[in-house]
């Protein structure tokens, strides 16, 4: 089985987000329902580490990424087989501007 890694990048978009939901929005039980499900996501991505959709990246981002959508929130990560890996990477509200948050996927 895969390994699970979040890295610092996606722990501050977890706390951001969940921050933004429970304080400015005022709706703790949501922020509660994201965590519950990327934690089921997470599950699911250990057990098919290639089902998802690679996301099309600039070429000068060597790795490449997958995509997978939880909620309103789009979640990126890297697949290392040699290694049973799984990093993620971001995770990010899907009305954002993908193209200008993905400079911060390199690692």
């Amino acid at each position: 089985m895969y390994t699970i890694k979040l890295l610092l990048t996606a722990i501050n978009d977890i706390n951001e987000i969940t921050s933004y939901i429970t304080n400015v929005l005022n709706n703790r039980q949501a922020a509660n329902n994201l965590v519950n499900n990327l934690i089921k996501e997470y599950a699911n991505i250990q057990l098919f580490p290639h089902g998802n959709t690679i996301y099309k990246l600039p070429k000068s981002i060597k790795n490449s990424y997958y995509k997978t959508k939880v909620n309103n929130y789009l979640v990126f990560y890297n697949v290392n087989d040699r290694e049973k890996v799984i990093t993620i990477a971001r995770i990010i509200y899907q009305k954002r501007k993908i193209s200008s948050e993905i400079k911060s996927l390199e690692y």
